[in-house]
């Protein structure tokens, strides 16, 4: 009997002796597998691009980390955040608050995740940001680009919060940008391009947006509800605040920009989406498209004109009695009290807006006669054009191409590489018309005798071609850096390096699906088979129309040398190019090209060619 006891003890006692041993077993178990999975690394903001590996974090900041190792190891940040939240007089994150102040989204996931409720603590700061914030809806705002300014061709996305007792206007949004003080031009680009600003959080209310984009820098707004339950809204809320209190990231124009921040912050709220997988980069109108192709994940669209397309459909509304009229007002060769039509009136009222007309007299004169005629203001009255603009019409960012033709009469095939963005010969559905941003680009040829050469290495090409009206007098201008044969020599695998940069004027010839420039340019070229350098100027023609999936474009250009070394005195080039726009990501190229041979004014160098590009 005594030896059954001591046997039945023995079992109970190493039972014991297992069983917390066990239970811690299956609680780092658990541990790993909540710390390697995607909900948590999305919080961490681990890697998901082609230059971020998956086993590190985008964030910068050490304060967006409790644990030392929580950068590159998710489950330590996951034991440092489980023992912060238990303990409420941890000081942690950039204002050295409870844990479950700096961090509530992680704090929200991890109770729903184990089943178990964390102490509460004091978030002063918190509850102000929540009561400012807490929303029934939650918009993607995309603004469009700015007018006459190609480097804004990428666009800016941002968050509005829908609060059913708020106007539209005193909406909360919140923004991601750089903080890129006083810099502009060739530096904004090259700081943006390798991450040399810093991104900074902005929470404003919706009608400070407005002012910024709609009638500061006449950039057009379209509004894109999330479908979001409340429960993921304030997932996503909570999220940004700890983004906007704690994380740090280096700004780059293709990938940690404003679309990174909000696309992640979104697949936060709703990780099914994938809205991250498979991307090489994040750029504004790609994370409009990317949610456009998620089944379901946009309620509704709404759409805000800029002030610009706003005063376009205003004065198109106007017969020629009234855009006379319209004229003398703003020229003060007729008082506002004379005019009987609410429509122009309507219209000056915009115009003066636009202009940004200091006139103080003249804005109060036209106010006080439009408020004595009875009739519906013009909005109510004329539709604002909308076409075929909608940003997620838009082609994809970067190209693969293949092509051939006869270049002097000899066959060759080519392929192509572009990074991103948009050329001349693009369609321009959900794109700002007439205008051109290409960044690194590979051409290659395979011609007879030689295999495969360098066709040519683009490195930035950027042209704006701006119509001169009577409404703006704004120049267009051009900048083109790459490598590139010399195809006005007489050799075919000759390399140069070619730099132009140019200012002119474009105009609406008869339409504005079609416009017609002329440039006055600077150029210098360089390498072995000039025997030096190439410095001079040009005159150039170039023409680009639009009809419907069909774009054409035509360019004539002459040129003189200014340091001649054997070699003419002047040079001509031809371009001319149609594209058939086959279905968003897919087109096909036709493109016929001559240029004088430097050797003799006689021979000229002829290249006809057939490509088909596919956008991804």
């Amino acid at each position: 009997m005594m030896t059954k006891n001591w046997l039945v003890s023995s079992i109970l006692l190493c039972g014991l002796l297992i069983t917390p041993s066990s239970s811690h077993a299956q609680s780092e178990n658990e541990l790993n597998n909540i710390g390697n999975s995607r909900e948590w690394k999305n919080l961490l903001h681990y890697g998901d691009g082609w230059l971020i590996s998956e086993d590190q974090s985008r964030a910068d900041s050490s304060h967006f980390f409790i644990s030392q190792q929580g950068k590159t190891n998710p489950v330590s940040e996951l034991k440092a955040d489980l023992e912060a939240f238990q303990n409420p007089s941890l000081k942690t994150g950039k204002e050295q608050t409870s844990a479950v102040c700096a961090f509530p989204a992680r704090r929200k996931f991890l109770e729903k995740k184990l089943n178990r409720k964390f102490p509460d603590a004091d978030c002063p700061k918190l509850n102000v940001y929540l009561d400012e914030t807490m929303a029934d809806a939650v918009q993607l705002v995309f603004s469009t680009a700015y007018p006459n300014n190609p480097g804004s061709m990428f666009g800016h996305t941002f968050l509005k919060f829908i609060q059913k007792n708020t106007p539209d206007l005193f909406q909360p949004s919140a923004s991601y940008a750089a903080f890129v003080g006083h810099d502009d031009g060739f530096i904004y680009m090259t700081r943006g391009l390798f991450g040399g600003y810093q991104g900074a959080f902005d929470l404003t209310p919706y009608y400070a947006k407005i002012n910024e984009y709609v009638r500061s820098e006449s950039r057009d707004l379209w509004e894109y509800e999330l479908n979001l339950d409340a429960d993921e809204v304030r997932t996503l809320t909570l999220h940004l605040w700890e983004l906007q209190s704690n994380a740090g990231f280096d700004y780059y124009f293709f990938d940690e920009n404003c679309s990174y921040v909000v696309l992640r912050a979104i697949e936060v709220a709703k990780p099914e989406w994938n809205l991250m997988d498979q991307k090489l980069f994040t750029i504004p109108g790609s994370t409009v498209r990317t949610l456009h192709s998620t089944l379901n994940a946009i309620r509704k669209t709404g759409f805000r004109p800029s002030l610009r397309r706003k005063l376009d459909a205003f004065i198109s509304s106007l017969d020629q009695k009234e855009k006379i009229e319209l004229d003398q007002l703003m020229n003060g060769e007729l008082k506002a009290e004379a005019i009987q039509s609410s429509a122009v009136l309507d219209t000056a009222m915009v115009k003066i807006q636009y202009l940004k007309v200091a006139d103080v007299a003249l804005n109060r004169e036209v106010q006080h006669a439009r408020s004595k005629l009875k009739t519906k203001p013009i909005e109510q009255i004329v539709m604002v054009p909308v076409g075929q603009n909608q940003p997620e019409q838009g082609h994809s960012p970067s190209m693969v191409s293949l092509g051939g033709g006869f270049s002097d009469q000899k066959p060759h095939f080519t392929l192509g590489y572009k990074f991103a963005f948009h050329d001349l010969l693009n369609n321009d559905q959900g794109y700002e018309p007439f205008s051109q941003i290409d960044f690194p680009s590979i051409h290659l040829r395979v011609i007879e005798g030689k295999g495969l050469i360098l066709d040519k290495l683009g490195l930035v090409a950027i042209t704006s071609l701006y119509p001169w009206t009577n409404l703006e007098k704004s120049r267009s201008w051009k900048l083109a850096l790459d490598i590139r044969r010399a195809n006005d020599l007489a050799c075919n695998t000759c390399m140069i390096a070619h730099g132009d940069i140019g200012f002119g004027i474009a105009l609406h010839p008869f339409t504005k699906k079609a416009v017609t420039s002329f440039f006055t340019s600077v150029y210098s070229e360089a390498g072995k088979a000039l025997d030096g350098a190439r410095i001079g100027t040009k005159v150039e023609w170039l023409s680009v129309l639009q009809a419907g999936n069909f774009k054409g474009l035509a360019n004539l250009a002459w040129g003189l040398d200014a340091f001649q070394n054997k070699r003419n005195a002047s040079f001509w080039t031809q371009e001319t190019g149609i594209a058939y726009r086959i279905n968003k990501d897919l087109e096909v190229r036709a493109t016929f090209n001559r240029a004088s041979h430097v050797f003799t004014s006689a021979a000229t160098h002829t290249e006809s060619q057939l490509t088909l590009h596919q956008y991804f």
